[in-house]
């Protein structure tokens, strides 16, 4: 007898991230309840994101590239580009995590 595949969860990305440090903490370590990002998106694909939750993923995976690019470019652990995109989200006025994918989405066509 085998025992039927559970299905991939269907999880909503936590709306109580404030700051860059702490969306790479639920990306990289996971939060309380919540697997990491990488887990889910190596487990899963995109198959435990619903729908309604793609802008906000894509939005928050601009984030995230932004780190691991600024981490490579400048030979920085990821650690040290979190906090440098935190200090420039905090010098736009401690702006939501919306504002540096914003702005990195900006410096990418430039």
């Amino acid at each position: 007898m085998t025992v039927a595949q559970q299905g991939p969860p269907q999880i909503r990305f936590p709306r109580t991230l404030r700051t860059v440090g702490d969306l790479y903490q639920l990306w990289r370590h996971g939060l309380a309840m919540m697997p990491s990002i990488d887990e889910l998106e190596k487990q899963w694909g995109s198959q435990w994101r619903p729908r309604n939750e793609r802008q906000i993923f894509s939005m928050r995976k601009v984030v995230m590239d932004g780190v691991v690019r600024l981490a490579g470019t400048r030979g920085w652990p990821e650690e040290d580009a979190v906090q440098e995109v935190e200090k420039q989200r905090m010098e736009g006025g401690n702006l939501s995590l919306d504002a540096p994918a914003k702005h990195i989405k900006a410096t990418r066509k430039s």
